[in-house]
């Protein structure tokens, strides 16, 4: 296979193996099939993470208001839990939670905030606690 770089051949490449780690909207097969690379096999590996996301009306002005992100405690044993909270416009905020295997957030609205409750840092719950979620982000 070619690599090109500002549509003139670089280099010739050879690849017995290509990982593809860019998630379930990858166009690799696409690309690899369009370069005339034939006999493609695919495997997948599900990583064990799964998010939740919703948008909220803030509860606080967000002039210059952070992002907000709690990490898995690496020290701890599985499963790992995170959240993100990230300002986004018209006074909301875009909330994120995630988790690894036995630790999933799940896609129940009346969960959303528990799960929050239970990561390592209150933050983020303390932040939405309050009832304003509008709806799930797409």
């Amino acid at each position: 296979m070619n690599v090109l770089a500002n549509g003139a051949v670089e280099r010739e490449l050879e690849a017995a193996l290509v990982i593809d780690a860019s998630g379930r909207g990858s166009r690799a097969l696409h690309w690899l099939s369009s370069l005339g690379i034939s006999g493609i096999r695919e495997g997948t590996v599900g990583s064990g993470l799964a998010y939740a996301s919703r948008f909220c009306q803030a509860t606080t002005r967000l002039d210059d208001f952070p992002v907000v992100n709690v990490q898995a405690e690496p020290r701890g044993s599985p499963p790992g839990q995170a959240a993100a909270l990230i300002p986004i416009e018209h006074g909301r905020w875009l909330i994120s939670l995630s988790g690894t295997r036995g630790g999933e957030p799940t896609a129940e609205d009346e969960y959303f905030v528990p799960f929050a409750l239970q990561l390592k840092h209150s933050l983020v719950s303390m932040l939405i606690r309050e009832p304003h979620h509008s709806r799930r982000s797409p």
